[in-house]
């Protein structure tokens, strides 16, 4: 009976181990995400004054280009305050269907954006 034991005590702490070695494996860095395997870009060292939070909406009936769509009424939307560039951009998309007939479904995408209106000081 001892020895089941000896083997029970064994067997715990090489899943300890184990798991202490798998877990050291799966750390990540930052130099990783900043070499360009992250969708990280750049930061512009201007100075800029901050014109307003800014939010578009858009329904599109096919899914094509929504983003394109978007970014491009977000820019248009931070003109109109008097912004040349937005920051912090986020873009979302919710779809919808209804049935068209009894065996059809229709799809109707509606993009959200947000973003920060910015006008750089020279």
């Amino acid at each position: 009976m001892k020895r089941n034991g000896s083997f029970a005590g064994a067997l715990c702490v090489l899943t300890a181990l184990g798991t202490a070695l798998f877990a050291t494996a799966c750390t990540s860095s930052l130099k990783t995400h900043v070499e360009g395997n992250a969708p990280y870009v750049d930061i512009v060292g201007k100075d800029f004054e901050t014109k307003g939070m800014i939010f578009v909406e858009t329904s599109v009936k096919r899914d094509t280009n929504g983003e394109t769509i978007t970014y491009d009424l977000l820019l248009k939307e931070a003109q109109n305050l008097g912004g040349e560039a937005i920051v912090n951009v986020a873009i979302d998309k919710k779809e919808t269907k209804t049935r068209f007939l009894w065996w059809l479904l229709d799809t109707e995408t509606t993009w959200i954006g947000s973003a920060l209106a910015i006008k750089y000081i020279n």
